[in-house]
């Protein structure tokens, strides 16, 4: 069984950590992540969970074939392509 993983790329409250786990993600937390590890880390997730510390270009959607969603914590959708 394949379990989706969520990365999440920025501080969110840690609050949200047991509810993506119950709800059958593998959580992988780095709100310390510098935009060049980005794409590294994005083989593979499923879901990226983002504030406005990261800008979502569509080169680097592009670099991400098994991404599905993106969640955005906060206003606006201005970083995101």
């Amino acid at each position: 069984m394949h379990i989706p993983v969520c990365l999440i790329v920025d501080d969110l409250h840690p609050a949200i950590l047991p509810y993506l786990e119950e709800a059958g993600y593998q959580v992988d937390y780095r709100p310390d992540i510098q935009p060049a590890e980005v794409i590294k880390a994005l083989n593979g997730v499923h879901t990226l969970i983002v504030r406005s510390k990261l800008k979502m270009s569509a080169a680097l959607l592009e670099s991400a074939p098994s991404l599905k969603v993106i969640g955005r914590a906060g206003a606006g959708l201005d970083n995101i392509d």
